[in-house]
């Protein structure tokens, strides 16, 4: 008669084990090649439902407002963050060349309009989600620009602040950082193969 454990059987005081979760496949793609919100949700669903967590409260999971709802809602921010600047900047021109002369930025007329078109019209197109890469990569490169120019805390100019620039500085920084990773992130549209 042989002894409990042997040949792979269960000691009396092993639990249970839980089923072994079905092996991953590629998930099936839909006619456009795109997997549509639905697939997906389909698709985690069942990856989950050997595991002991509900799919529908799983970290990654909003359930109240949606998986896309934060992105889009930060998209949107972002969009706005430039668009309202470049407004200001049409409304106050005079007000906004005097500055960048007194910071030393060259040719100022050029460059205010520049920017003016690019804070209004790109922010726009980042708002409906339009080659939001591209744009947000766009507005990164504005924003590293306008910190170098506009927010140099190490140069002292009269009637500005150094600490107020300096925080203006870091603000600008965590907005780039907000922007390259909007530009490296998909987005909830566009799902890469794993």
């Amino acid at each position: 008669m042989p002894a409990w454990g042997a040949q792979g059987d269960p000691l009396p005081t092993d639990p249970p084990r839980a089923p072994e979760p079905p092996p991953r496949k590629a998930m099936p793609r839909g006619a456009a090649g795109r997997r549509s919100a639905r697939e997906l949700r389909l698709y985690e669903d069942a990856r989950f439902k050997h595991s002991n967590q509900d799919p529908a409260m799983r970290n990654d999971a909003l359930p109240i407002i949606g998986d896309a709802a934060p992105y889009y809602l930060g998209r949107s921010l972002l969009a706005l963050y430039f668009f309202v600047p470049g407004l200001s900047k049409v409304a106050n021109f005079a007000g906004t060349a005097e500055y960048m002369t007194l910071h030393g930025v060259p040719f100022v007329v050029p460059l205010l309009v520049l920017t003016i078109v690019i804070q209004i019209g790109a922010a726009v197109l980042l708002a409906i989600g339009f080659q939001t890469r591209w744009i947000a990569l766009l507005f990164a490169a504005l924003t590293l620009a306008i910190n170098l120019f506009m927010h140099d805390f190490w140069s002292s100019y009269e009637g500005t602040d150094a600490g107020h620039e300096l925080q203006n500085f870091i603000k600008n920084l965590a907005i780039m950082a907000g922007l390259l990773v909007l530009a490296g992130h998909p987005g909830p549209e566009k799902h890469e193969d794993t």
